[in-house]
């Protein structure tokens, strides 16, 4: 039980406000760091959701989100690095604005989910 607590203990998430939390602001704008953050804790704790129960939630929107960023970003580069057109076919540009939409919908989720995870990490002793 100690290691589960010493690893709480070092796993800091953002820099704090004055209410102890990172703002939702401070969430988007860092949101592919602090994902990656939550699946590395996630594996450091070999998937035991007895360390955090809503960690293993948080997981699973930090790897939807982090999906969607890449499936953003693929789509993104595909019309540059293969195609090499000056113009971009517009059902193309379509997919586009659907992968980045989903992203955005990811990150939003994500990010609302980290604050009450954080919020949630204040209430519980440590």
């Amino acid at each position: 039980m100690t290691e589960i607590k010493e690893r709480q203990k070092k796993f800091t998430y953002a820099p704090k406000k004055g209410n102890n939390r990172p703002t939702l602001e401070y969430c988007i704008k860092h949101a592919h760091d602090l994902a990656q953050q939550v699946v590395d804790e996630w594996g450091a704790s070999g998937g035991d959701a007895t360390a955090h129960p809503s960690l293993k939630a948080l997981n699973v929107l930090a790897c939807q989100f982090l999906d969607a960023e890449r499936n953003a970003n693929d789509a993104r580069e595909y019309p540059v690095s293969v195609v090499q057109m000056p113009t971009i076919d517009p059902a193309w540009a379509g997919h586009i604005k659907e992968q980045e939409a989903k992203e955005r919908l990811a990150r939003e989720a994500f990010c609302k989910a980290f604050k009450e995870f954080t919020r949630s990490l204040d209430r519980e002793p440590i």
